[in-house]
């Protein structure tokens, strides 16, 4: 088998098959007990045969117990039964680790031969893709931060790459934007001072505490990453249970039950001794060698350094690190659904903390940098359908692929940008020889004699561009300069020598009136700095001069001084007698101010209590009037109710008397009664005739309507081939003559509404670009012919170089497959789904806004094809009316 064809040992197959084998029977086994744990009874005889088939005769010892050396004292401790299915995953999860490291090194060795390691090798890489499944764990989490490092190695390779050559080659275009996820890689693995760490590693930093559980990690990173664009908060309920990442491909929620445990993959002493000494020699010899390695990296820094060991392992672009010089086999970092851990050996005699996620962001780095140190080449691959579905291709799933892998962004680079380069010295070499001489004995250099044969040739300045050492062409601006190949010399050849010498003149007037415009620009600066330099000298010259006049004036005013002495004092005595007397009538405004106010409140006091007085008295009297009246009151009431009573009885007695009067004409009320309920429901009968009837005739006029149309157009066209008669609009614009402008060979539309126009189904608002040729579109229905025809519509292009169609593109891409292939799939009756902003339709309602659309764009075969099928359905059962449709030229 696949052993065979790499030369393996039958005696080795077989180890690794009883390895495998006790692996699946260990997995089995269970544990029972409070406090110390024993195996159950159940799974005695799958604990039994995995011993036997790894060689492990003390497998239960050490799965049930372990071993504490203090002082050169050694203690067993039992273990409790979760400690021992701990143990019992490590040492399933080392062995296979170890036997998938060794398998994977044997096929490596065995594939290289004798070939030498020059450096130099083809690599593949297969990534399985973005995951997110309803319960995402930390599988997912490292298989979705994989896709997040390639997806930022794709937008460096293509896009970062591609820009550099543009500014290097002094290219001018159209910067394109692409997703940037360093955020969300930040976010996972940055290790920062200052900044909070990232999941993996704050995963480590609660591992290594004691007593720690999968709620504590999940309650640390909501705290340290809270507010971070790419780490969401999840609803109240799951905030305990669950985190949300923003992943480049959309949110994904990771529940945290596991974390902890799958992260651990420390291994105990007493379980790498086990292996070691098992009686499989590949098992003891594979983990003989990780002993001899935990031993070399344990050794003191200063040798690992002499000897260039930087303790990571190196990745090719395949995903496959490489061997190193000892010969330890390594794990693969890419596989199918995750990359594949190595078991980290501590040194022995100690237990050290070992992590998967550690390990693995430092071989997706190394991965990474060797994918960065070669030439790379991606294949994208998209699903057609969510379901896996054969013969389903689900549109919005693989724009919505497209958009979060970038591809878009490519496209966009690709139509703004120029992927085709033809290097200089190519171009001579391919189009030298065709030349006239008189061209060739102009001796250009490359750059000049790319652009001189562009420019006699006339391709248009808009599809390529001049680099320092290549040519840049557009997207299918290649094929003008092929054309150069086949064009007749002896016919063009003087026309092309005439531009060529042309284009040198402009090249020569060009520069010289650009060294002229260097030099007047060169004169102005020139004077601008004389200028300066002069008003400078002018500036030092005035500075003199000031300070001699301030010295001047110092002198002149320092004779005064007294003077202004004698006028201060002469003042002091005035200034303060009228402060005194300022301060003595600001004091008597104030006494009178405040004697005013204390005469206002006395007065309100006053008042008050004079109101006061006043009210308590009002009271009294209205009180006493109050009483008086009720008092009157009282019997008026009684006599009211009296009245009352009597008159109700008397009028419960009429009542009973106009009943027995009215009960003989009870039968006459009925018949009355059902006469009007019957003219109700006739009426309402009448309505629904009449809005059928009236439904019906509209459909009948508009179907008749389009017959007429099209009998119209053919008795036109009819005329025309007659001769003597005008041209049909089908034909219209049919030739074009030379020099005017032509379509191109493949074209695009862009069919739809923009989006805030009023009464269009939010599921079809926007617009979609279709692709088509021209040809065909001018061989289709009257629109396309009548636009298409008219060179006047050449340059009818928006911003973005398609063609408007302002109809909805519900029906469009139908409509253009029937157009190119002469069959199309028709609309079916629709059943919204869950979230759906579409509503439900009836297959007869799709129908009837097919062949409006079809009928819009003048497809009179697609319109003849669909239009029995609408009236069948509508009066299927109906076969009188199905006849006078048929009379009338419908069916």
């Amino acid at each position: 088998g696949a052993f065979a064809s790499i030369a393996y040992d039958s005696s080795k197959q077989m180890d690794v098959f009883k390895l495998i084998a006790g692996l699946l029977h260990l997995g089995n086994v269970c544990f029972t007990g409070d406090e110390s744990a024993d195996v159950d009874p159940k799974t005695t005889g799958a604990l039994t045969k995995a011993a036997e088939l790894l060689g492990m005769p003390k497998i239960k010892d050490c799965l049930v117990c372990r071993t504490l050396t203090t002082r050169g004292e050694t203690t067993h401790v039992s273990r409790k039964p979760e400690e021992a299915t701990r143990a019992r995953d490590a040492l399933t999860k080392a062995v296979y680790a170890k036997l998938f490291e060794y398998i994977v090194s044997t096929i490596n060795t065995s594939i290289k031969g004798d070939a030498t390691d020059d450096g130099k090798f083809i690599g593949l890489l297969d990534v399985y893709g973005f995951e997110s499944f309803q319960v995402n764990t930390y599988e997912q989490l490292c298989i979705n931060f994989a896709n997040e490092k390639l997806q930022a190695t794709f937008n460096q390779h293509v896009f970062a790459a591609e820009q550099e050559l543009y500014a290097s080659e002094g290219i001018s275009w159209k910067s394109v934007a692409w997703p940037d996820n360093s955020a969300c890689i930040s976010l996972i693995t940055q290790k920062e001072r200052g900044v909070p760490p990232g999941l993996l590693h704050l995963l480590d930093e609660v591992g290594r505490l004691p007593k720690m559980a999968d709620a504590d990690y999940c309650a640390r990173i909501h705290d340290a990453h809270a507010g971070h664009p790419c780490f969401p908060r999840p609803p109240p309920r799951e905030v305990k249970t669950t985190f949300v990442v923003r992943h480049y491909a959309g949110d994904v929620t990771y529940a945290v039950v596991g974390f902890l445990d799958k992260n651990n993959d420390t291994v105990s002493k007493d379980l790498r001794e086990l292996c070691s000494s098992s009686t499989v020699a590949l098992l003891a010899l594979i983990f003989a060698q990780d002993d001899e390695v935990s031993e070399l990296s344990s050794a003191p820094k200063e040798s690992s350094l002499r000897e260039g060991s930087t303790g990571t392992p190196r990745v090719s672009s395949m995903g496959t690190p490489r061997a190193s010089a000892m010969g330890t086999p390594r794990a693969s970092t890419m596989g199918g659904a995750t990359p594949r851990m190595s078991v980290a050996a501590a040194s022995k005699g100690s237990k050290v903390y070992s992590s998967v996620g550690l390990k693995f962001h430092r071989q997706m780095n190394a991965m990474v940098g060797e994918l960065n140190s070669t030439r790379c080449n991606f294949i994208r691959c998209i699903k057609p359908n969510y379901q896996m579905e054969p013969g389903v291709f689900d549109v919005h799933y693989t724009v919505t692929q497209l958009r979060h892998t970038g591809m878009l962004q490519c496209c966009d680079m690709l139509k703004h940008g120029y992927p085709t380069r033809i290097a200089y010295t190519e171009v001579r070499t391919r189009y030298d020889p065709i030349l006239p001489t008189d061209i060739t004995r102009m001796r250009l250099r490359e750059r000049d004699f790319a652009a001189a044969i562009l420019y006699a040739f006339e391709v248009p300045r808009d599809l390529y561009q001049l680099g320092d050492s290549r040519l840049f062409f557009c997207a299918g601006g290649v094929a003008s300069l092929d054309e150069i190949r086949t064009c007749d010399m002896s016919v063009h050849g003087p026309r092309l020598v005439r531009r060529v010498r042309r284009w040198a003149v402009l090249r020569r007037y060009k520069r010289a009136l650009s060294w002229s415009c260097m030099g007047n620009a060169l004169l102005w600066l020139l004077r601008r700095v004389r200028a300066q330099a002069a008003w400078c000298f002018a500036y030092s010259v005035l500075r003199i001069y000031a300070r001699g006049l301030r010295h001047v004036y110092r002198r002149a005013v320092s004779g005064g001084r007294a003077v202004v002495i004698q006028a201060a004092w002469r003042a002091h005595g005035p200034r303060k007698a009228f402060r005194s007397q300022a301060k003595a009538m600001f004091d008597a405004r104030i006494a009178a101010k405040q004697a005013e106010l204390e005469r206002e409140a006395a007065t309100s006091a006053q008042a008050i209590v004079r109101g006061m007085m006043k009210r308590r008295n009002y009271k009294a009297i209205v009180s006493a009037e109050a009483e008086a009246k009720l008092q009157k009151t009282k019997a008026t009431v009684l006599q009211a109710l009296f009245r009352g009573a009597q008159g109700r009885k008397e009028r419960t007695r009429r009542l009973e008397q106009l009943l027995f009067e009215l009960t003989p004409n009870a039968e006459v009320i009925q018949k009355w009664w059902r006469v009007v309920r019957g003219e109700k429901v006739l009426r309402k009968l009448r309505s629904v005739v009449d809005r059928y009837s009236e439904g019906h005739h509209a459909l009948i006029r508009e179907l008749s309507a389009m017959r007429a149309f099209y009998k119209e157009l053919r008795d036109k066209a009819e005329a025309a081939g007659g001769g003597g008669g005008a041209p049909s609009p089908l034909s219209r614009g049919r030739k074009n003559s030379t020099g005017m402008k032509r379509f191109e060979m493949w074209i695009s539309l862009k069919v739809g509404f923009p989006p805030e126009t009023p009464g269009v189904i939010p599921a079809f608002a926007g617009q979609v670009v279709f692709s088509a040729r021209s040809a065909t579109l001018r061989k289709a229905g009257a629109y396309f012919s009548a636009f298409f025809c008219d060179p006047a519509n050449v340059d009818k292009k928006d911003a973005d170089g398609h063609y408007p169609v302002h109809r909805s593109w519900k029906h469009f891409e139908a409509i253009l497959d029937y157009v190119r292939d002469g069959s199309c799939s028709l609309p079916t009756a629709y059943v919204p789904k869950t979230y759906d902003n579409r509503p439900p339709s009836t297959e007869e309602a799709e129908l009837l806004e097919f062949v409006r659309e079809a009928h819009f764009y003048g497809v009179e075969p697609l319109v003849d094809m669909v239009m029995p099928k609408l009236l069948k359905i509508k009066y299927g059962e109906n076969g009188v009316l199905l006849q006078l449709l048929r009379e009338k030229g419908l069916l």
